[in-house]
């Protein structure tokens, strides 16, 4: 999941954290540097875009999916399906 609010050039990967769309911004993320940089573009140095380069309609459908998503892949059976 990623979160990203703010453009720019060598942004790190989210591997996790919790969106606030209100605050736009993401909560307790784990991240690693760079790394989102090169995935998108093949270069460390590339400037990614965000979430706050769209408009908010956007942002809230976007941010709500994921949180869906992420709620509904927990079988509750102690494994992910």
């Amino acid at each position: 999941m990623e979160g990203l609010f703010e453009a720019g050039r060598t942004r790190k990967l989210a591997i996790i954290g919790q969106p606030n769309v209100a605050a736009r911004r993401l909560e307790n993320p784990v991240v690693v540097p760079q790394l989102l940089s090169f995935l998108a573009y093949g270069t460390f140095g590339s400037t990614v875009h965000a979430l706050n380069d769209f408009p908010e309609v956007r942002v809230a459908r976007t941010a709500w999916s994921c949180s869906t998503t992420a709620t509904t892949s927990w079988s509750g059976s102690g494994t992910l399906t």
